[in-house]
């Protein structure tokens, strides 16, 4: 049977019709193409395992926390806000979150790669891994079961979901988000490191995003940015009562960070702008293991993107200097 590692109920959203089919790209191949979502972003017995003698399946549970997390976002949709979310509810999501971010067979290729990382480095120094207590060649179902450990733990990661500061953003159709096989996707815009050595869900600030409709978007921030941004607008009004014609400079413009400022405090959307959404579907395309999914077949930028970066026709990997 199979099974998907993004839930049907949010690929749902993406359809460009009520006869749920959703435009794909396919970043390897470049082909785009229509498909009915039950067919996407799924594998034949990912969340299976055998466990004495028999073939057991976390299928059922994650399908339990897809069923809760699916009511309260279509209330999140509804309303465009995130005002009325009870600490219950922030607790499911973040749950979910949590358990999005590890579920993935992008998340089961990481584990690979790792593996495969520290083997060769392990060699290059002139070691023999294979003398290492407790060490086990790289093998891809090994990692599959270590993505199902990782979902296992994956509730100790939730007050890293409940400490962000959560925003609600909205595009509109002329302008839609895309989603794709690895849909909750990071950035680091504050914290400079090296290759992705800044990005994670605990390090600071990181930004998480993930798509809810081709409209909607939810954000959780490191606290650190809006102290940022509130820093920022405190001294920007100081310093405009003072010399009052600083508020004519456009390059000194804090109206949009005064409208972020509110629905961090008031839990309504706001409006993204073209900068904004191209940013956002950059990083669904950077992210993908393979597939990203749109309500719409233009995937121009996409295109361009693998064009000018061909390392984007697949999805980060671990770095071993």
């Amino acid at each position: 049977m199979l099974q998907h590692y993004v839930p049907q109920f949010l690929l749902k959203n993406f359809c460009e019709s009520k006869k749920r089919l959703v435009w794909v790209f396919d970043k390897q191949t470049g082909q785009k193409f229509q498909s009915n979502i039950k067919n996407i972003a799924s594998e034949k017995g990912l969340y299976d395992y055998e466990a004495e003698g028999k073939t057991r399946s976390i299928e059922p549970a994650l399908s339990e926390l897809e069923t809760e997390t699916a009511h309260i976002m279509k209330s999140i949709r509804k309303t465009e806000s995130i005002a009325n979310l009870t600490e219950d509810q922030r607790y499911a999501l973040s749950l979910f979150f949590s358990v999005q971010f590890f579920r993935t067979r992008y998340h089961a290729d990481q584990v690979y790669e790792f593996a495969c990382g520290f083997d060769q480095v392990v060699r290059r120094f002139g070691a023999n891994p294979e003398d290492m207590p407790g060490y086990a060649p790289p093998d891809r179902e090994g990692a599959r079961l270590g993505m199902l450990e990782s979902i296992g733990e994956a509730h100790k990661f939730i007050p890293l979901f409940l400490s962000k500061s959560w925003l609600l953003a909205k595009t509109s159709s002329r302008r839609p988000l895309q989603i794709s096989d690895n849909p909750l996707v990071l950035q680091n815009s504050l914290n400079r490191g090296g290759p992705l050595g800044n990005i994670g869900l605990a390090v600071k600030g990181i930004e998480i995003y993930l798509p809810l409709t081709p409209e909607l978007v939810l954000g959780m921030f490191c606290p650190s940015i809006e102290i940022r941004f509130r820093e920022g607008s405190r001294t920007y009004a100081q310093i405009s009562r003072l010399v009052p014609a600083i508020r004519e400079r456009p390059d000194l413009d804090f109206s949009r960070i005064d409208k972020l400022l509110s629905a961090l405090d008031g839990g309504s959307a706001v409006t993204l702008d073209a900068d904004n959404v191209t940013n956002l579907n950059s990083l669904q395309v950077i992210f993908a293991r393979r597939f990203v999914f749109s309500c719409t077949n233009d995937f121009s930028f996409a295109e361009r993107m693998i064009r000018d970066h061909p390392k984007y026709r697949t999805g980060p990997k671990p770095v071993w200097s």
